[in-house]
């Protein structure tokens, strides 16, 4: 025994060493700093070569070593983690009892070997193992080995047995806490609703992976920037979160929106708390905001349902009263007209007549067109090829269009079946075509002047998309909302009902027509329509 194994066996030195490695223990604030501590420790009452620190994973069985000194960690776990009873690791846990080897590579009293993998570490001589114990329970197991044989004494394995019982109430500790870290991890990964982590200054520490879903930015992208100064805030949603930063205000469910790094707008909801410690302090914020933006095209959905629903009702009955009334005045007509003989016909009187049949006709094509509102959930629809009713259409409106010097493009083939009547589809293609055409006629005769439409199928065959765009003046911003409104009309000859009825054909069959439109650049109709499959559509 040498001088400095002499003077590290000596009770003032070993006490000292006791006294401080116990002071550190309970410093310590994470998992690889308690392992440190407890190596400095053994290297100080013992030479040593390799030291593992192994851990008892939640199957109950499996030890997985989770802090090493002489040799790599990522060496040990690519290798077969021991179980209990495996190996001299694997003993000593089921056991829970110290080993100790004074010259590994000749013991034979045991029916275990001691796992050697040279090259990768270094060689085992002497060698001893303490198992980690809280309660009569098994935490983990330390394993202490050197090159040189008989350097170890049941001494050693004593005092190293004294730490290892502190560290082992620490290693259940700290394994609860990263249990239940990991489970708070976990939760917070899988909410359906985005989260923002800031500290007091408002600079990101986490965002989940729902909230890059919602932002299309990475935590990676994002730890460390400042939130308010985020391209995906609009100012409605900065504007929240600066309430919470500079005025600790916490909100809940406040409407914002997002902007994602493609250029989508998605509408959220934000709430707003505080993170503190357990003492009350504020160490950060905390911002949940959630994407409600189908939600809220379901709603703007059905409270166009709603709407075409209500009008649908008072106009048949208004239609219902004035066409009683209607009736007789035409008979009226008719029998007056056939009654008064030319020569005696006054040509005034002639033209009233003429003007009360003309207007009275006109006021039944009226009537007629109210009374055209089906309900919403009636019968099963009709079945068209959606391809061969636009090229039908088309072939109504070419001259017209031909005369205004309007280009036409036509992109998209898929044959697909859409529930709707040939009269029903072609009269909501005729519709948007004559806004189309009017609106192109009021741009400068040197403007480019464009229709173009394009056939999109879906992935999923459920779904296809008609997007019909035109290059004329477009609509105002504060018109968009009410083009679709019944009676809402910008032309001086104008009823107000032809987009009415475009959107209510199209709601009749589940389907959907959204607008997007620049005043001066042009409007673009995006139909959503249901297919009919091919074995209940046209053959």
């Amino acid at each position: 025994m040498s001088l400095l194994d002499s003077a590290r066996r000596e009770k003032p030195f070993i006490a000292k060493a006791l006294l401080e490695t116990s002071i550190d223990l309970t410093k310590a604030r994470d998992f690889d700093t308690i392992a440190g501590i407890l190596f400095d420790f053994i290297q100080q009452i013992v030479p040593i070569s390799m030291a593992v620190l192994y851990v008892l994973e939640s199957d109950g069985q499996t030890l997985k070593p989770r802090a090493c000194r002489g040799t790599k960690l990522e060496n040990l776990l690519k290798r077969n983690l021991f179980h209990l009873g495996e190996g001299g690791v694997g003993y000593v846990g089921r056991e829970k009892k110290a080993l100790l080897l004074t010259d590994a590579e000749k013991s034979t009293d045991l029916p275990i070997q001691i796992r050697q993998v040279k090259g990768e570490d270094p060689i085992i001589r002497s060698f001893m193992a303490v198992p980690l114990i809280v309660n009569n329970r098994l935490t983990g197991v330390l394993s202490v080995s050197t090159s040189e044989p008989n350097r170890y004494t049941m001494h050693d394995v004593e005092l190293v047995s004294i730490v290892a019982n502190q560290v082992a109430a620490l290693v259940e500790l700290y394994g609860q806490m990263e249990e239940s870290q990991r489970f708070s991890d976990h939760i917070l990964e899988n909410m359906n609703s985005g989260v923002i982590v800031t500290d007091r200054a408002g600079t990101i520490i986490m965002i989940n992976r729902m909230g890059e879903e919602i932002t299309g930015y990475t935590h990676k992208n994002l730890r460390g920037k400042p939130l308010l100064s985020q391209p995906f805030l609009n100012s409605a949603s900065r504007w929240i979160m600066e309430r919470c930063i500079y005025n600790e205000e916490t909100i809940s469910e406040a409407q914002g929106m997002i902007l994602t790094q493609s250029g989508e707008k998605k509408s959220v909801r934000i709430s707003s708390s505080f993170l503190s410690t357990g003492k009350g302090v504020k160490k950060g914020y905390i911002f949940i905001f959630r994407d409600v933006t189908q939600l809220e095209q379901l709603n703007d959905k059905l409270s166009r349902y709603e709407r075409i629903l209500t009008f649908g009702k008072w106009t048949s009955c208004i239609s219902h009263e004035i066409r009683n009334s209607l009736l007789p005045i035409r008979t009226a007509i008719q029998i007056l007209k056939s009654r008064i003989e030319p020569p005696l016909l006054d040509t005034k009187v002639g033209e009233l007549l003429e003007v009360l049949e003309t207007e009275s006709e006109r006021l039944n094509r009226f009537l007629n067109q109210l009374s055209e509102n089906r309900s919403l959930s009636g019968s099963d629809p009709d079945r068209t090829v959606l391809r061969d009713v636009l090229e039908e259409t088309i072939f109504l409106v070419r001259p017209r269009l031909l005369k205004e010097n309007i280009r036409l493009e036509l992109a998209g083939s898929a044959p697909v079946t859409v529930p709707f009547s040939k009269d029903q589809l072609k009269q909501v293609f005729l519709n948007l075509f004559y806004n189309s055409i009017e609106a192109l006629e009021k741009t400068r005769k040197r403007s480019p002047r464009k229709i173009r439409i394009e056939l999109v199928s879906h992935p999923d065959a459920k779904w296809t998309e008609v997007r019909f765009q035109d290059t004329g003046v477009g609509i105002p911003k504060k018109e968009l909302s009410l083009i679709f409104e019944p009676f809402y009309t910008t032309k001086e000859k104008g009823t107000g009902l032809g987009l009415y009825n475009v959107q209510k054909e199209i709601l009749s069959v589940g389907g959907d027509i959204q607008v997007e439109s620049t005043e001066g650049k042009g409007t673009l109709f995006i139909l959503k329509l249901p297919i009919v499959p091919a074995e209940e559509g046209c053959s």
